[in-house]
């Protein structure tokens, strides 16, 4: 082979390796553009959430100023409809309800709370208080039982919570903050 066909065929591949490289840089650049787009839709996604979200905690901390019961729970369920993530709207909404005496109306609350978020103590010893309310210690004392499956420290804040005195003397209490 002379040398006219070595450089020939030397020029040919770095023009193909060029050409795949200008290939490739073309499909990085729309893959790029297509990433910024969906990364563009999810901050829209989360701007408005966010909104939804502060909006809902508003109303949540208006209804804890509100003292017509009636006023909290439409602030509450304003509040749900907006965001039904807004933390707190179950729980308040649930002790909203036992302002007015509506013990079934609150367990379902303290239920859609336990729902939202499993992993939080409070939504346990919220749906407790309700059963305590409602005539069911059995119901109350396993509640109980699953705040301290939970998170360990409900021990203490169910021993210190004054809406459960009523059980300080019960053995079984007793034998689940032991």
């Amino acid at each position: 082979m002379s040398i006219n066909t070595i450089l020939t065929i030397l020029n040919l591949l770095v023009a193909i390796i060029g050409v795949c490289l200008v290939l490739l840089a073309y499909n990085e650049f729309r893959y790029l553009n297509r990433l910024k787009k969906s990364l563009e839709e999810i901050e829209g996604r989360l701007e408005k959430r966010f909104y939804r979200l502060q909006r809902g905690l508003q109303r949540v901390m208006a209804s804890y100023a509100a003292e017509d019961p009636n006023k909290k729970i439409a602030l509450l369920k304003a509040a749900i409809a907006d965001a039904p993530e807004t933390f707190n709207a179950y729980n308040a909404l649930g002790y909203a309800y036992l302002e007015q005496g509506k013990t079934l109306e609150a367990i379902d609350a303290f239920k859609d709370a336990i729902n939202l978020h499993p992993d939080d103590k409070a939504g346990y010893q919220d749906l407790a208080y309700a059963y305590l309310k409602h005539g069911r210690r059995d119901l109350c004392l396993e509640y109980l039982k699953r705040s301290i499956e939970c998170d360990p420290t409900a021990r203490e804040d169910i021993a210190n919570n004054p809406l459960f005195q009523e059980l300080k003397d019960d053995p079984a209490l007793k034998r689940l903050l032991s």
